[in-house]
């Protein structure tokens, strides 16, 4: 079985081509065979120093790809050693300013909590001040219009009392002037009976006129008494009525006195820590600045 010579018969032409003796008038075929030798040997050559270059290029390209290696990782290792150091410094750098920002601000929170401390007992102190004179200034009030109440009470006691005293004196007034009008028709009854034996109808004459005057007499002694007892209750009454009206007028001024006190007194007291506060916050604020 013949051996496969390819699709172009490569092996054939070869032999054919080496086997080819040119003769010696065939200058175009020995030019062609030494062409080829010569093709053939520059090829070699050619491949021979392409070789040795290749190795070369190989074995130079090793050792710069090395070095180049070798200057990254220094300078890679170099770059992170700066960079770890820069970084380093500025943590340590940005820590002191954080620190140093720190202490700063407690002081300024101390100063602060301090200001607004000393601002905040002295509004305290303020206050009370105000609130024990407004109470000592309301006791002193109340204190004079209950002297005042106490006065006025005491004379309308003494009004009544005079009142009744008054008609109590009238009405005695008037039962004396009964009496002595009754123990004066008795005596002339008296009378009239001892002269009864003289003359009887004298005597009833003398004892009806005497009737009849101790009757009268009884009716006006009744009807003083009235009047007086009347005058007496009515002066009592107009009295007491005029205490109770004047007391009256008096507490409706006091009570309006005083409540003008106490809005004069919160007035001035909202101003007071208006102007506290105003004062304490313009202080909070250039304390604020001089830090």
């Amino acid at each position: 079985m013949a051996a496969d010579q390819g699709n172009f018969g490569f092996n054939q032409v070869m032999e054919q081509f080496y086997n080819f003796e040119p003769d010696e008038d065939d200058s175009e075929g020995r030019a062609i065979k030494r062409n080829f030798q010569a093709n053939m040997v520059q090829s070699g050559f050619d491949q021979a120093l392409a070789e040795g270059m290749a190795q070369t290029q190989s074995g130079i390209a090793q050792n710069n790809m090395t070095h180049a290696a070798d200057l990254e990782a220094r300078n890679t290792a170099s770059n992170m050693q700066q960079e770890f150091n820069y970084g380093m410094q500025s943590m340590a750098g940005q820590f002191e300013l954080q620190d140093k920002f720190a202490d700063n601000q407690s002081e300024r929170d101390l100063g602060m909590l301090t200001a607004t401390g000393e601002q905040q007992r002295l509004l305290e102190n303020s206050k009370g001040l105000q609130q024990r004179y407004t109470i000592i200034e309301q006791g002193k009030q109340n204190e004079q219009m209950a002297n005042i109440q106490g006065s006025y009470g005491n004379q309308q006691a003494n009004i009544a009392a005079n009142a009744s005293k008054y008609g109590a004196d009238k009405t005695s007034e008037a039962s004396k002037y009964q009496s002595d009008a009754s123990v004066t028709n008795t005596k002339t009854q008296a009378a009239s009976q001892d002269r009864a034996t003289d003359a009887q109808e004298r005597s009833t004459d003398k004892q009806t006129a005497a009737s009849i005057t101790n009757t009268q007499t009884t009716a006006d002694a009744s009807k003083y008494g009235a009047d007086k007892s009347a005058q007496a209750s009515m002066y009592g009454a107009d009295a007491t009525k005029e205490a109770s009206m004047y007391q009256s007028d008096t507490s409706t001024k006091n009570i309006t006195e005083t409540g003008k006190q106490q809005r004069e007194t919160m007035g001035l007291q909202d101003n007071l820590d208006a102007g506290k506060e105003k004062r304490q916050a313009a202080r909070s604020r250039t304390m604020a600045r001089s830090f």
